[in-house]
């Protein structure tokens, strides 16, 4: 092989492994958020957009600050009532346009709100409410209502694919855990799409954070602590 072609294929393989290891990069590949715990709150730790120009600060009064090119652009008061968080998920979209917060005050239950950037301001979406009035009009535990979980961004931050379940004890009846599968307009709202519970749950099994999946040959989510 000729010395020139060495030196391109040798540019190639350096190219290639900074490419794949700049920050940033898995994150904007996987649909998998950034998972919290009480504990981390204490540490206030932050969630970065992919480009890096916008975080969001966990902080110990169960506050979330957002940050844009290092300035202060507002916070949400997480509402977790009087219970401590026992999850938190956070998932930036890959235009980093907008993030949801998926939190949950006790191990089975879990609540999503999601919130777009325009310019130095925070606007809430509406995909998430949307999503729960309208699972709520067919499917509803009267004693203790129903979760909603994002599972991921879909068409950068415009749409956002959730999933609305029963909750998941006996006192809810015979459609305790039932779940439906919705993809929304983020901003509107507007429902684009539907799935199975069966192809609703595959899709949540793949965006689940690892560390609560039981197991490495069980990829079921664990939401509730063996209960």
């Amino acid at each position: 092989m000729k010395a020139s072609h060495i030196q391109f294929a040798k540019l190639v393989a350096v190219t290639a492994l900074l490419f794949c290891s700049r920050p940033g990069i898995a994150q904007q590949t996987s649909c998998k958020p950034d998972y919290f715990t009480v504990l981390d709150f204490a540490n206030e730790p932050s969630v970065w957009s992919p480009d890096l120009s916008k975080r969001i600060r966990l902080l110990k009064d169960l506050t979330i600050r957002v940050e844009a090119n290092g300035k202060d652009v507002g916070a949400i008061k997480l509402p977790y009532e009087d219970d401590e968080p026992v999850n938190t998920f956070i998932k930036w979209s890959d235009d980093s346009g907008a993030f949801y917060v998926l939190i949950g005050s006790n191990a089975i239950d879990g609540q999503t709100i999601a919130y777009e950037m325009l310019g130095d301001e925070l606007r809430e979406l509406q995909a998430p409410k949307a999503v729960a009035q309208e699972f709520a009009k067919h499917h509803s535990c009267q004693t203790r209502g129903n979760n909603l979980y994002a599972i991921r961004w879909e068409q950068n931050s415009h749409q956002l694919l959730l999933m609305a379940e029963v909750y998941p004890t006996s006192d809810c009846g015979r459609e305790m855990g039932f779940s439906e599968g919705y993809v929304a307009e983020a901003a509107t709202g507007k429902i684009l799409k539907r799935y199975t519970s069966t192809q609703i749950e595959a899709m949540l099994r793949e965006c689940w954070p690892d560390k609560l999946l039981d197991g490495a040959d069980n990829n079921t989510p664990r939401k509730a602590k063996d209960k």
